[in-house]
């Protein structure tokens, strides 16, 4: 290679490490990612699997909880909400359409009667009128009502048509015996009992008590005076309310600090990244002067050795242009320091 085109070749690796021409990716793989951005990707990676498995635990008890309480979440849609809401505070339900003949004129008065008949046991009363949709299916009426209700003995009564109608119990009732045959035997006494009651409502829950009764000292129940919790809904609403407001608030604090700080970590590795590349291209820049200092009367092994390192030179100016975010710039940053020890060498520039 002449001396004119040794130098022109300097002159044009020069200007294409000073204007920074969009480089041609390099032929060579690429280097793998430095291990600060293989530690953000494991991080990342750890906190979306642990996000996922949250999730689903949180999905399996939001299912349990529905699951366990699903008559009560459907009470809205049913016949019988109001019935099950009075009776979440109450023992007894009249219903608004009963005759006056039934009520005596004054259904306040014959609930409260009723009230102070059964006392504390775990029974209650529901009276239908006759021409109450409830009223065609009592036992079913009876059965929805103790899917909500599960801790008391019911007696559903049409006193028009026949006074005692059905007769059904929570699984928490605490019964010590087999249901089918405490069935039997409760609807039997409750039948026989009331049977010339059909219009005396106080008489029918006079004879529901002494039923209970009669199943404590015979053992078939345990002996229990009622509670009134608050519903298992309006828990459950209040709870899932405070779970809400509470996770929020967590949530948006934990995800708060986890925003600030992965901005932070990020501004700080574009600005290493930045200064990094910068220290690359002014390493490149001295060595292209340091090429096109080189004049006529050079000695000629500095030339030849100019002329050796030039295409290498070129490749480096390419990977450096290309270099991104996240990439390894070890291989570069040393084989730009073994070029320059190359041509100090060589004395170009010593």
């Amino acid at each position: 290679m002449s001396r004119r085109q040794a130098r022109g070749t300097a002159e044009q690796a020069a200007r294409r490490g000073r204007t920074r021409r969009k480089p041609v990716a390099p032929s060579r793989k690429q280097p793998p990612a430095p291990k600060g951005t293989r530690r953000t990707v494991a991080a990342v990676d750890r906190w979306t699997h642990g996000l996922r498995a949250a999730v689903i635990l949180a999905i399996i008890g939001i299912g349990a909880l529905v699951w366990q309480q699903w008559p009560r979440l459907t009470l809205p849609f049913s016949d019988v909400a109001p019935v099950v809401e009075a009776l979440d505070r109450d023992s007894v339900w009249l219903d608004p359409d009963l005759p006056d003949q039934i009520t005596g004129g004054d259904p306040a008065a014959l609930a409260d009667r009723i009230r102070g008949t059964i006392g504390q046991r775990p029974v209650v009363l529901v009276a239908l009128a006759e021409d109450s949709p409830m009223a065609e299916k009592p036992l079913g009426t009876c059965t929805a009502i103790e899917s909500r209700l599960d801790d008391v003995l019911i007696l559903v009564s049409v006193p028009e048509d026949g006074g005692f109608a059905a007769e059904c119990f929570g699984d928490d009732i605490g019964l010590q015996v087999d249901d089918f045959g405490f069935d039997v035997r409760i609807e039997r006494e409750l039948g026989y009992s009331t049977k010339y009651l059909t219009d005396d409502l106080r008489g029918q829950a006079e004879q529901l008590a002494f039923t209970y009764d009669g199943a404590v000292r015979r053992g078939d129940v345990d002996d229990r005076v009622r509670q009134y919790p608050a519903p298992a809904r309006d828990w459950l609403i209040a709870g899932g309310i405070t779970a809400g407001v509470v996770a929020a608030a967590a949530g948006g604090w934990w995800g708060g600090r986890r925003i600030v700080a992965a901005v932070a970590a990020a501004r700080e590795r574009r600005r290493r990244f930045v200064d990094l590349r910068d220290g690359l291209d002014s390493a490149l820049s001295e060595i292209a002067l340091l090429l096109l200092e080189l004049g006529p009367d050079a000695p000629e092994r500095h030339r030849r050795s100019a002329a050796e390192v030039v295409p290498e030179y070129l490749d480096l100016v390419s990977i450096v242009g290309s270099l991104r975010l996240g990439d390894d710039a070890v291989v570069p940053t040393r084989r730009i320091r073994e070029l320059r020890r190359r041509l100090t060498a060589a004395g170009v520039g010593a």
